[in-house]
């Protein structure tokens, strides 16, 4: 009997569980579609990770023209588990809001990998709800799963539901815990470090078992010289967006720098403030982020990138993960502190106002309101039926949306020789910058003019590197 009714429980547990996040990505969904049919997106990154996959299943190599640039999929970043996830199912359903869907799906399962990672670690199935609630309502996590940021989708948010999951099969199932790490670990290269510091951790945390979590942390660090060092120049023919090898200014004027302890603390002002501040009663584990939050915010003056700006986004990723990880290890040390059962749901009463507050007061309840002008929309129709018969075009920035399909597509005002026709708006000074070749207008209104390039020839395809040629040949 006791063991019928445990079983019953675990399966109304896992139905809600499941109707929850139904319910959570039909919303999610819902603003994608208004967000990405009204141009919110800015689309520069996510034009990148969208034409990589369709130029491979086209046929054209693992190279990305989405930036006007001989970019593949794997010289910015080394980007793995995005071609092996995401192509299959882009396959399939070759749609932007495919992508977007895989995004939120990989978030919703990390929340309902983090309510049994708290069940286990609370051992209070009351209180493992409270926790997912909490989670599900954080402003941050919330950010990941639509890829509510103006650059759009990044395949990055996989990396917390494998991480999450990394943590909870830990102890139970060592190759399933073994395959979620090499899911995160090809994630993104800089992943490694994250992964580096957690194998350390426990290497030190389980003294008679040592060996499996020192393996993984040589793998990590064996894995991330191989693909910053000779990965990502060989398919980027030794031009990559970030040089590990090479920083373009001195580390050590940044380390001196107020501006950087300014940026380092308001960073993790701001993670603590979204996490309620518990993290700083598990120490041992918060402080594993310290490594990645600072690699982050070093790239800020040794490359250029403002990083660690914001810290709810992709870049931050890994953090969350210490950060959950943190906030479920002290969540426990208060039970253990206050007996009572009232005062701790009493404090999760408080923690869940103080996270729906957060919530409101945050930009994604604005985005269901978000509206785009619809004279642009008319007008880009229209460009739609002029540039039909092109594969290529150079866009301004947030016009990229009904253009995704194009094979050479490319960011105004930049590669603007490189394209047929030319779309941009009539305020950035566009007359100013189109020099150097011959054009005529083909549309104009008062929001948008387009271009035909009329020194535009055949052109042949973006070269793509030797794999991908050989694997097409």
């Amino acid at each position: 009997m006791p063991d019928n009714k445990e079983n019953k429980s675990k399966a109304i547990n896992l139905i809600l569980l499941l109707i929850i996040s139904v319910l959570c990505f039909g919303y999610i969904h819902s603003l994608n579609k208004s967000l990405t049919e009204n141009l919110y997106y800015g689309y520069t990154d996510l034009v990148y990770f969208e034409q990589s996959l369709a130029n491979f299943i086209h046929g054209h190599g693992l190279v990305n023209t989405g930036r006007g640039e001989d970019r593949s999929l794997f010289s910015e970043h080394a980007y793995f588990t995005h071609f092996l996830v995401s192509l299959p199912i882009y396959w399939l359903f070759p749609r932007t809001l495919t992508l977007f869907g895989l995004a939120t799906i990989h978030m919703l399962a990390a929340l309902v990998i983090v309510f049994y990672l708290a069940k286990r670690i609370l051992k209070n199935t009351g209180l493992a709800w409270v926790c997912y609630f909490l989670f599900l309502l954080n402003v941050y996590l919330i950010m990941c799963a639509g890829c509510f940021w103006m650059y759009g989708f990044h395949s990055e948010v996989y990396y917390l539901a494998y991480f999450l999951g990394l943590l909870y099969f830990w102890d139970k199932n060592k190759g399933a815990a073994i395959l979620f790490f090499c899911l995160a670990l090809l994630t993104k290269e800089t992943y490694a470090i994250a992964l580096f510091v957690t194998m350390l951790y426990f290497s030190i945390k389980d003294k008679g078992k040592r060996k499996t979590p020192l393996v993984l942390a040589a793998v990590s660090l064996l894995y991330f010289v191989l693909v910053t060092k000779w990965l990502m120049p060989y398919f980027g023919s030794g031009t990559t967006a970030y040089q590990y090898y090479g920083l373009h200014l001195d580390a050590g004027r940044a380390l001196s720098s107020l501006m950087f302890t300014k940026s380092f603390f308001g960073y993790w002002k701001e993670l603590m403030i979204h996490f309620h501040f518990l993290p700083v009663l598990s120490p041992q584990v918060w402080i594993l982020a310290l490594p990645d939050s600072l690699v982050n915010t070093l790239a800020e003056f040794t490359m250029g990138y403002s990083l660690p700006a914001h810290s709810h986004t992709w870049h931050s990723i890994p953090v969350f993960g210490f950060m959950i990880w943190a906030y479920l290890l002290s969540f426990n040390r208060l039970m253990k502190l206050i007996s009572k059962k009232i005062l701790i749901y009493s404090l999760s009463l408080v923690l869940l106002s103080i996270s729906v507050y957060l919530f409101l007061d945050s930009p994604v309840p604005g985005l269901a309101q978000f509206r785009n002008n619809k004279s642009v929309l008319t007008a880009l129709k229209k460009v739609e039926q002029l540039t039909a018969s092109s594969d290529s075009l150079c866009v301004g920035r947030g016009l990229a949306a009904p253009f995704m399909h194009k094979r050479y597509l490319y960011d105004f005002p930049v590669n603007y020789q490189k394209a047929e026709y030319i779309l941009c708006r009539p305020w950035d000074g566009s007359l100013r910058k189109i020099t150097g070749i011959q054009s005529e207008v083909v549309l104009r209104t008062p929001r948008l003019i387009l271009f035909r390039n009329l020194s535009y020839g055949k052109r042949g395809s973006t070269p793509a590197s030797p794999l991908a040629a050989a694997i097409f040949r």
